[in-house]
């Protein structure tokens, strides 16, 4: 199955705090920010898009429940604070629904979104089951003339500079990896790095897996008395760790702090096929408990050799 672009995900705050991460997303990231989608309302839930990096939008449909008694309000309620349903565009939804159902995937119909941005726009979901835990949505649209519109805050001026965004990690239940791994490869056509050995001393275990220029860090626990051993743990099955690509780290760690925000020191990734590569995490306590990550990249491989 072809997969022609990440479009984007869905980030998932507790009840009350949409539009303070709005605001987070905006002024702090840069990014711009759309229109209140009223019809969502329906489902169970509110929801903004933020557009994310300045070489390479990216967007995150920042979402709250307001009534767990509809189907995403209930799930946006049971997965918050993380991220979720990666979104994955394609040219061909009915294709794409009967090969995987010839896989042995669970995939529902398609149904049509009422998206006032879409001229049209039809979306499937495969269930959590297929995914082992994860949620991925298939999207076949046409975006109307000057999508995003109506999307306000300025495009490059907040408190740091995002070129892109670069993946996001998924936490997978321990001894469910391997499977994952087989899923985004088998059924979506991923590219599969090798075993990152030395994530171990961390008491994690990771490949990375690639659908397009967007990479997955796809993880798991093991060992929950090491740091991110038992952030894993804590979180899986979730997307976590947002990868944001910046030109000078330190630059945006002091221009985070002189406004307050705590963030980490920098620490270099340690990754054998990388040179000068560091990276800086925002602390959760300022982006309602999702886990952003500051990355600037030194020398890097292709593509699938990670």
């Amino acid at each position: 199955m072809k997969i022609k672009a990440v479009p984007g995900i869905m980030g998932c705050v507790e009840a009350g705090k949409l539009d303070a991460a709005v605001a987070f997303f905006r002024d702090v990231l840069g990014a711009g920010i759309g229109p209140e989608m009223p019809w969502l309302l329906q489902y169970g839930h509110r929801a903004r898009c933020a557009y994310v990096g300045t070489d390479e939008l990216f967007e995150v449909e920042l979402a709250e429940a307001v009534d767990e008694n509809l189907p995403i309000g209930r799930q946006v309620k049971r997965v918050a604070p993380s991220f979720s349903m990666l979104g994955l565009d394609v040219d061909d939804i009915d294709a794409c629904i009967a090969e995987l159902r010839a896989k042995g995937v669970r995939v529902s119909d398609k149904m049509k979104i009422d998206d006032s941005s879409f001229a049209e726009l039809w979306e499937c979901m495969i269930h959590p089951k297929s995914t082992s835990g994860f949620i991925v949505e298939l999207l076949q649209g046409t975006p109307k003339e000057g999508v995003p519109a109506q999307v306000t805050g300025p495009k490059e001026g907040g408190i740091i500079k995002v070129r892109r965004v670069s993946g996001i990690n998924a936490m997978c239940v321990p001894g469910t990896m391997d499977d994952t791994t087989q899923f985004f490869r088998d059924a979506l056509g991923a590219k599969i790095g090798p075993e990152m050995t030395w994530r171990r001393k961390f008491g994690m275990r990771a490949r990375g897996a690639w659908l397009g220029s967007f990479r997955l860090e796809i993880s798991e626990s093991t060992d929950d008395t090491l740091p991110s051993g038992k952030q894993h743990k804590r979180y899986a099955p979730a997307y976590q760790v947002f990868g944001l690509q910046v030109d000078d780290i330190d630059e945006a760690i002091a221009n985070l702090r002189r406004k307050g925000i705590t963030v980490s020191d920098k620490i270099p990734t340690e990754d054998p096929a990388h040179k000068d590569q560091y990276q800086a995490w925002i602390h959760p306590k300022e982006t309602f408990g999702l886990i952003l990550e500051l990355l600037q990249l030194g020398q890097t491989p292709p593509d699938g050799e990670w």
